[in-house]
């Protein structure tokens, strides 16, 4: 009779075990997800800033004096993310690995590159060089 309980017993602490093992692993998981999507969201609103800058830069060349020259340099990554920059006559597009950020830009003439760009003012177009 005795040795029926001790194995009821160990039956029971490996259940309570085996259920604590399930609890665990659920967070776990949630932990893990809720993590994924903050790093998802910091990375959007890192290169969602990167192209309001660009754009800012821009509307500002369009709106001073005939002239104006300023130079921007593009990093390689955003906070180790990788990127490329695309811009049309009146947009601006940054591809990376979870989404794409578009905005409206004055009227351009060129195309950005990673490294070293410089934004020209000539006859209210803006010029983008290498």
């Amino acid at each position: 009779m005795l040795s029926k309980k001790r194995g009821q017993v160990a039956i029971e602490y490996l259940l309570l075990i085996g259920v604590g093992l399930a609890i665990v692993s659920v967070g776990i998981y949630i932990i893990g997800f809720h993590l994924e999507s903050q790093m998802t969201e910091k990375t959007r609103v890192v290169i969602t800033d990167f192209g309001l800058g660009i754009q800012n830069e821009l509307i500002l060349a369009s709106q001073v004096q005939e002239g104006y020259i300023r130079t921007l340099n593009l990093p390689d990554n955003l906070d180790g993310v990788n990127y490329n920059i695309i811009n049309t006559n009146l947009s601006l597009t940054i591809n990376y690995s979870r989404g794409t950020v578009t905005m409206l830009t004055p009227l351009t003439n060129g195309t950005f590159i990673k490294g070293e760009n410089t934004i020209k003012s000539t006859e209210g177009v803006l010029q983008i060089t290498n």
